[in-house]
């Protein structure tokens, strides 16, 4: 449980820090995007030396699975009704996702697996 406490305010705290330095600037930056996933990103390392690498599996699965699953919603949603759902302009896969997606993914996947451990499954 303590895991995912941690892991859950260093996820807050990066989305602070983010969100404060991105009311300062215009447009978007690289910097704010790695505030974004920095301390989350760490905290998943030290994890794999405290829970086992299998923590790393996870982030790495969930990342690319997470954004290959939303570049085939994004498509499918294209194809079946001829708009887009949503696009993407900065390092997109085709406009359906991106490369910044998969840092995301993955710790939404390490989230995940950090709740299911604490929930006991």
């Amino acid at each position: 449980m303590t895991e995912l406490i941690q892991f859950s305010l260093t996820t807050v705290l990066g989305l602070f820090v983010a969100a404060s330095y991105g009311k300062k600037t215009k447009g978007f930056r690289i910097s704010e995007y790695v505030a974004l996933f920095f301390a989350p990103l760490l905290l998943t390392v030290w994890f794999s030396y405290t829970l086992g690498p299998k923590i790393l599996v996870v982030g790495a699965v969930s990342g690319i699975g997470g954004t290959m699953m939303e570049w085939l919603v994004g498509w499918a949603y294209h194809q079946a009704l001829g708009t887009r759902l949503w696009e993407y302009k900065r390092l997109a896969i085709q406009g359906y996702t991106s490369w910044l997606s998969i840092p995301l993914w993955a710790i939404v996947g390490v989230m995940a697996y950090l709740f299911s451990r604490a929930m006991g499954l």
